[in-house]
């Protein structure tokens, strides 16, 4: 994955073992982040760093900085890769075993969950400006889009 940084460098996956830091419209290397694992995720917002790591099909979600990228552990499953979505202010991970989408701030503080077991293989997810709601991906058969308020809750029906 590629993600925009605040100072107007982009952050890139490389898959094997780390994030990129480049730089202008040359893309030339500003820096190396090591991380293990093959990085799927990479999201930087001020000084923190959101990775997804894959480890032989565990994917983990990691919340640190460049210099401790691993530091603390948001989330790990096993199955199929998901997305994350990062914003601002909050981290939205979704596990694809459990059918949770785990709503955290951008320190790492769990809030809640988002039941989306009517997705039959959640895939994708992306906060929507407004920071109030979440567009999610279905990969199964039918490959629909769902909306979803961000709030707590037991369930939760998507808005469409």
């Amino acid at each position: 994955g590629v993600s925009w940084r605040e100072d107007g460098n982009i952050i890139c996956s490389t898959n094997k073992n780390g994030v990129e830091v480049r730089s202008g419209n040359d893309l030339k290397l500003i820096k190396k982040i090591n991380i293990s694992g093959s990085v799927w995720s990479a999201y930087s917002v001020g000084d923190t760093l959101i990775t997804k790591v894959d480890n032989d099909d565990t994917y983990s979600t990691y919340i640190g900085t460049e210099s401790n990228p691993q530091h603390t552990l948001l989330h790990q499953y096993e199955g199929v890769y998901s997305q994350l979505s990062v914003s601002d202010s909050m981290i939205a991970d979704i596990d694809g075993a459990s059918k949770q989408l785990m709503i955290y701030t951008i320190t790492g503080n769990h809030l809640y969950n988002i039941d989306i077991c009517d997705v039959s293989c959640p895939i994708g997810v992306h906060i929507l400006p407004a920071g109030d709601s979440v567009l999610v991906s279905d990969w199964g058969d039918e490959g629909e889009v769902r909306k979803y308020k961000l709030q707590a809750g037991e369930h939760h029906q998507p808005v469409w």
